[in-house]
């Protein structure tokens, strides 16, 4: 009996052990057209027009996804405000560390008719902001003005996030919406006070999000990731 035990787990061991060696992983890097990493660039792998799996870059636009069957793949790299990069017919070798670079350009608009966005991670003075970006046309924004945004200064921390986040506001604020990067809305505050607003994302699905936020004509855009 000791003996049919002893074979049993040696089998499990070498099964388990040949399943490892047929799984292989990628990594990379994601940087912009001047060669800056990008944080919280979406990177997807599809088989046959199906998602399988994806993640996000981390801090110095390194990208790491291991547990991924061998094959080949076609992968989306996306990121706010940049032309998405689509790299079809990717080979995936098993065992091995499979090699991905990719620099992402700004999304081409009329320079005549754009909101430029404000410079910092974490902080937007008197303009739209998206991760550093031009970010739309001037003829799309809602509502309509012939002048860049001139809201106060707002700060937010921390970003990224996992728990709470904590929107510092100077003035009273008429709207706060929070957007998924597609375009779906998520939560939206009203009449806020000049005080602290501190938001939870702990049940937020991990990602990057926009916070919205309107006053009378005006509005600014800033990104938040969660994780």
């Amino acid at each position: 009996m000791k003996m049919k035990c002893t074979f049993i787990l040696t089998c499990l061991l070498l099964f388990g052990s040949s399943l490892l060696l047929a799984q292989t992983a990628l990594v990379g890097q994601i940087n912009d057209a001047e060669g800056q990493p990008l944080y919280g660039a979406n990177i997807e792998l599809f088989k046959h027009n199906i998602l399988i799996t994806g993640t996000a870059s981390e801090d110095g636009g390194h990208i790491e996804l291991s547990g991924l069957d061998p094959g080949t793949y076609d992968i989306q790299v996306s990121y706010l405000g940049h032309q998405t990069e689509s790299v079809r017919g990717f080979k995936m070798y098993a065992g091995k560390q499979n090699w991905l670079y990719a620099e992402l350009i700004p999304e081409a608009v009329n320079m005549d008719e754009v909101i430029v966005s404000a410079n910092g991670p974490f902080y937007a003075s008197g303009c739209t902001y998206r991760c550093g970006s031009i970010i739309r046309n001037q003829k799309d924004a809602e509502p309509e003005v012939d002048a860049p945004i001139s809201l106060p200064d707002i700060q937010y921390f921390p970003n990224p996030a996992t728990e709470v986040v904590t929107v510092e506001l100077t003035q009273p604020l008429k709207t706060l919406q929070v957007y998924t990067a597609s375009g779906q809305i998520v939560e939206q505050y009203h009449n806020l006070p000049p005080s602290p607003f501190r938001l939870r994302v702990d049940q937020w699905p991990t990602g990057t999000y926009l916070l919205r936020c309107i006053d009378k004509d005006n509005q600014l855009t800033l990104p938040l990731i969660v994780e």
